[in-house]
């Protein structure tokens, strides 16, 4: 929790000038509300010609009218004030996420990137790039602190003076405002808890017949699937009007409170104006300070409902803070120039890791801390689902893994493509991720060019590995130029990447787009699986890069466009260590070497007539499948 405070209050320290010049337009503004009720008491009593500026103007019209001037003046200064407060709070929320970004962004470059390879996990720590907001939201929420505090200490000495009674009539009231703002929280979280799990199904059930309504024509499915749409949407009505009818009751509630607060008020002050204690003026502004009050307290309550709702982002933001790298980076170096070279794995061990003792604990402290605020109902329904995430989480960490890799000894020689096949769950892709230097090996090492792999720093290996992946990584929105010219030189020209395009037979259907290399993926114009891939290739083509790694990276590719794929990569060979991962054996037996991963170990090393000879071997199983039968 510490962490978290700090975290959020160094990023407000560093923009500490904007929060005072924020802070004090607030106050401002606060302040100029307070002089309202004052200034109208002036304006009545001095049409009853009795105002108490007497001293300064003569008549009652030239007070009269120096009181309108004043309001006018008020009125517009206020109207500037807010003008620029929302421009000051529009420039310190930007600036502040900018910054909160940056923080976050470092952070995530040093966490162990396989976590975040978990679906679930990731909606965990994704959760906290909403924290890009929390600082800002907490000005916000200091902001109405400071206006509820200033419009306090403002009237509640004025109203005191005027008459103490009045003050302990909207204290009281008060605080059965604050009692009605606890049932509703809990009756509004619990139903909002039920009504979108319900919900959920709901939509999904839409989301099918809207977007998939022609697939169940054609499997004549509509007949089974309509009647329960109907009785979804009837229920999805029936929730909405429920959640309206709890939010209506407690709004007429608090309405009713607010003006029964008010009433009173003005039945202990009216019964003095009748006594001749006070006068007219004095009824006007006492109301109209009191509305102000009773405003202040509705605020109070809604900043103590916020409060909860900061906390438990603060709670699991902590987590994210707690996290430290999987690799030690304290003894890593860049050199200055590039590796280049032979891939050696000397009996490498690998499991991968589980959560720290740190981690695990603060994860504790955080289900208990939820859990408590759950129990009080105090938070935003979602927090429910998350603390059982939490607990699976933990609960998934408590013991170690097993071992994905046991004492892997494999050369992947520059000059040469090295093919790496194995069953599902062998533990291909986990060799690739310790070349990345995503994870240390528990035992063993790995060297790059006779260079130790753990004494580089992984952002320098980045720079040295080209990876095409099953699922080809592009950029939405963005231009085929940029996605192609991802992670490549920035002066590049055109030709070159119209040069890879056409290697690749990319440029018909480049060419073809509306704007070309400017075409933006997603928006303008829509790529194949094959198409993607094959941009993704060139992209690694054109990042020239010394280690280049295809996982499953031509397996969307028609044989023909593959095999022109492995002529190309016969060529760069000579500049690189060229590693494929496939499940083909026509793609393997194309290589110069073949590494067969079974279990965790090189169980088979050889070429493809080697390979295939051996006829008790892994790689003839797949071959005979695959190819003979």
């Amino acid at each position: 929790m510490q962490q978290s405070y700090g975290y959020i209050f160094g990023i407000l320290k560093r923009n500490k000038r904007l929060l005072l010049l924020s802070g004090a337009i607030a106050a401002a503004g606060s302040g100029l509300q307070v002089l309202y009720p004052w200034l109208s008491r002036l304006q009545v009593e001095a049409l009853e010609g009795r105002a108490s500026l007497t001293s300064l103007l003569q008549s009652p019209g030239a007070i009269f009218m120096a009181v309108v001037v004043m309001i006018l003046i008020v009125q517009l200064v206020t109207t500037l004030v807010s003008g620029l407060g929302r421009l000051a709070e529009t420039y310190v929320r930007e600036r502040m996420e900018v910054d909160t970004d940056r923080v976050l962004y470092e952070k995530m470059e040093q966490l162990d990137a396989g976590f975040l390879e978990s679906p679930r996990n990731r909606r965990l720590i994704y959760l906290f790039f909403d924290v890009s907001s929390l600082p800002h939201a907490l000005v916000t929420f200091g902001g109405s602190v400071l206006k509820t505090a200033i419009a306090l200490l403002a009237i509640i000495p004025i109203l005191a003076m005027t008459d103490l009674t009045v003050c302990l009539v909207i204290a009281g009231f008060g605080l059965v405002q604050l009692w009605l703002l606890r049932i509703r929280m809990r009756r509004e979280n619990a139903y909002r808890l039920y009504k979108e799990r319900a919900m959920a199904g709901i939509n999904e059930l839409i989301f099918l017949l809207r977007h998939r309504f022609h697939q169940l024509l054609r499997a004549s499915g509509e007949d089974r699937i309509m009647p329960k749409f109907w009785d979804k949407r009837r229920e999805a009505v029936a929730l909405e009007v429920r959640q309206t009818k709890i939010s209506i009751t407690f709004s007429i509630l608090n309405r009713v409170i607010e003006n029964l607060s008010l009433f009173a008020a003005a039945v202990v002050i009216g019964q003095r104006v009748l006594a001749g204690e006070l006068s007219i003026g004095a009824f006007v502004m006492v109301t109209m300070y009191t509305a102000q009050l009773q405003t202040s307290l509705s605020d109070i309550n809604a900043n103590i409902g916020e409060w909860y709702r900061l906390r438990a982002t603060f709670l699991q933001l902590g987590f994210f803070l707690t996290m430290r790298p999987r690799v030690n980076v304290e003894t890593s170096e860049t050199p200055d120039e590039s590796i280049a070279g032979d891939v050696v794995l000397d009996d490498v061990h690998f499991r991968y890791p589980t959560l720290q003792q740190e981690e695990q604990d603060y994860i504790g402290y955080l289900v208990q801390q939820l859990d408590l605020d759950n129990k009080r109902r105090e938070v935003w329904p979602g927090d429910y689902d998350l603390v059982r995430e939490w607990e699976q989480l933990a609960s998934d960490n408590r013991e170690p893994f097993e071992k994905v890799l046991r004492g892997v000894n494999a050369r992947f020689p520059r000059g040469a493509i090295t093919a790496l096949v194995g069953r599902n769950g062998s533990g291909k892709t986990t060799l690739m991720k310790l070349l990345l230097r995503t994870y240390d090996p528990e035992q063993g090492a790995i060297e790059l060019h006779d260079r130790p792999l753990g004494r580089l720093m992984p952002r320098y290996l980045r720079h040295l590995f080209s990876m095409v992946t099953q699922e080809p990584f592009l950029l939405e929105s963005f231009s085929i130029r940029d996605n192609a010219m991802l992670g490549c030189d920035p002066d590049l020209k055109d030709d070159e990447i119209w040069e890879v395009f056409e290697r690749l037979g990319l440029t018909a259907a480049v060419r073809a787009f509306p704007r070309g290399l400017d075409s933006l993926l997603g928006d303008e114009v829509g790529l194949s699986g094959g198409q993607s891939q094959l941009l993704v290739i060139a992209r690694t083509l054109l990042q020239r890069r010394p280690y280049v790694i295809l996982d499953e990276g031509t397996n969307q590719l028609d044989a023909e466009r593959e095999l022109a794929i492995l002529e190309i990569l016969q060529e760069i060979k000579r500049e690189a260590t060229v590693i494929i991962i496939t499940h083909r054996m026509t793609t393997a037996r194309k290589a110069d070497q073949i590494l067969v991963l079974d279990e965790g170990r090189i169980s088979e090393q050889g070429t493809h007539a080697e390979l295939v000879a051996h006829t008790d071997g892994l790689y003839r199983h797949f071959w005979d499948i695959q190819v003979v039968k």
